[in-house]
């Protein structure tokens, strides 16, 4: 029995350094089986689908694709609900404000039509330089309102053109105790004062940090104050008209 035993393992060493022999135990542990291999066989048919495997974790956000063309404009909406109530306007001037308004302005234009007749009777002051006469009524208008006036009567807006000038004007100012319109205004161009006749200002007196178009107002005309100082206001302001001839 040794003896066949002995002879089996010498069969099976030999046979497992043959190339292409594989060695195979039968379910009898004592019985081995020597199966000459051949080369590799056909890849079989594939098989069933698997199961699905479960819900991976979410990416990150991918990057930002590029702009879409603009689509069409969509229908117009409903209206909207009523806005809050506003606040209170300011007291507009009454009938009788307006109509005194007008008065004066007309006042203005029939009395400087004949500033000799009514300097005569001394109703007005004047004052008198070298070349210019001066003359006021006292009475305040918007400065087209004013410069209508002094026009009609022959002359124009005060234009002080030097100190001298400058300080007759000033007299009238504080006679009358109001601020005073001057021929002058930057009205064609921002920031280039000029003349009536349209030349630019060769002379002036502004207050410190004027002329400065106080939030952007608009402020393109010019008055005097009661140091003789000009500043630049607005147009529709009422000031004293004083006229020079």
């Amino acid at each position: 029995m040794q003896t066949v035993l002995f002879i089996c393992i010498l069969f099976l060493a030999v046979a497992s350094v043959i190339p292409d022999n594989q060695i195979c135990q039968e379910p009898d542990e004592n019985a081995f089986t020597v199966i000459r291999c051949g080369g590799p066989g056909k890849n079989g048919l594939p098989g069933t689908k698997g199961d699905d495997g479960a819900k991976g974790e979410k990416g990150n956000m991918g990057p930002f694709g590029f702009e879409g063309n603009k689509g069409q404009t969509g229908p117009k909406g409903d209206l909207g609900s009523e806005g809050g109530k506003g606040y209170k306007g300011d007291i507009g001037e009454t009938g009788l404000e307006s109509r005194v308004s007008s008065l004066e302005l007309r006042v203005i234009d029939l009395q400087s039509k004949i500033p000799v007749a009514v300097d005569k009777h001394a109703k007005l002051w004047k004052y008198e330089s070298a070349e210019k006469n001066y003359t006021s009524l006292g009475l305040k208008a918007s400065f087209d309102h004013a410069k209508t006036a002094c026009a009609n009567a022959g002359g124009q807006l005060a234009t002080p053109r030097n100190e001298a000038e400058n300080e007759i004007v000033l007299s009238l100012c504080n006679r009358h105790g109001h601020y005073a319109y001057l021929g002058i205004h930057d009205i064609h161009k921002d920031h280039t004062f000029r003349y009536p006749n349209g030349e630019a200002i060769t002379y002036s007196n502004w207050n410190p940090g004027e002329p400065n178009n106080y939030r952007g107002r608009g402020e393109h005309c010019v008055a005097m104050h009661f140091d003789g100082k000009w500043n630049d206001v607005t147009c529709a302001e009422k000031h004293l008209v004083i006229c020079e001839f």
